[in-house]
């Protein structure tokens, strides 16, 4: 089915995606070290109605996570029953591995995820050679501040902050990451209008 959508350029679907509209939605994505246990940028569109609002939560460094993970809890406590959505699984680890780390509730945020990339692994085939978040962002109209983004770039952009502590890494990681959210969104509404 995947080759047919790329020949035919249009999206088909095995299995109709179950994703309502709501009135106000969340999307999480979340910048980190992996191999260092260390997450340090968690990035929130907040959409309600046609409006939207992006928040940045920095960590200069590991002490940082338990005041941004709060921070993050803080502002989705602020939208209780709103669903959450975030792409792949690395969201969900980082919250349960940071809030079990420093003793913060979470299960309730959790309860309220939405892994986007579930609804479309094996239901929704679009016209593009991988399921990444990037290329199907792309195809829908989300553009990245570089060509050719990547978590690998992301990574680079971090350590070049930590040992220059120039702001134009720190925003060039900003800027990346709310690109990120707003691929999501047009991921996220793409399905709204399939379902």
């Amino acid at each position: 089915i995947q080759a047919l959508a790329i020949r035919t350029k249009k999206s088909y679907l095995h299995e109709r995606p179950s994703l309502p509209v709501c009135p106000i939605e969340l999307f999480l994505d979340i910048e980190g070290i992996p191999d260092q246990d260390f997450d340090y940028l968690f990035g929130v569109l907040v959409k309600q109605g046609r409006k939207t609002r992006m928040h940045s939560f920095w960590a200069d460094e590991p002490a940082d996570e338990a005041r941004i993970l709060s921070d993050f809890l803080a502002l989705a406590a602020k939208y209780p029953d709103v669903p959450i959505y975030h792409y792949g699984r690395y969201e969900r680890r980082a919250i349960e591995r940071i809030a079990r780390k420093h003793g913060l509730r979470w299960k309730a945020v959790v309860r309220r995820l939405v892994n986007v990339n579930g609804l479309i692994f094996g239901k929704v085939y679009f016209p593009s050679r991988s399921n990444r978040l990037k290329d199907l962002g792309a195809l829908l109209g989300a553009s990245w501040p570089t060509p050719n983004p990547s978590g690998i770039e992301s990574l680079v952009w971090r350590y070049q902050w930590e040992d220059s502590g120039q702001s134009s890494f720190k925003m060039s990681l900003l800027a990346y990451n709310r690109a990120d959210c707003e691929a999501l969104r047009l991921l996220t509404e793409e399905l709204q209008f399939l379902s």
